[in-house]
């Protein structure tokens, strides 16, 4: 089975080197590599990297958690106010939204 180093990309770049079927799956059950498929389809291991990396990548990928609505086309903000209907000339109408002149 084919092993790559664990900076390598799979699709493009050449394996490091071959092991054992049954020392690969030994390296992948003791943390320090894991299954991949490269495009021509045969399992391959790839191995971890080091925890220093592993440490600056976490340190670097943290994940800030949002609250509230991702994507504001979806639903927009809502209006605190009453859309006043257009040639509603009522007294109810005017009191609510327009001053009083006094003279009502």
């Amino acid at each position: 089975m084919r092993v790559f180093a664990w900076d390598a990309n799979p699709s493009i770049d050449r394996f490091t080197f071959k092991q054992s079927e049954v020392r690969a799956i030994e390296l992948v059950r003791s943390g320090r590599g894991y299954f991949v498929t490269p495009p021509d389809g045969y399992p391959a291991v790839q191995l971890a990297p080091p925890s220093e990396i592993e440490l600056e990548r976490s340190a670097r990928n943290a994940v800030a958690l949002r609250t509230g609505i991702l994507n504001r086309l979806q639903r927009p903000p809502r209006l605190h106010y009453e859309v006043p209907a257009v040639g509603d000339h009522r007294k109810r109408w005017r009191k609510r939204f327009m001053p009083s002149s006094g003279d009502e």
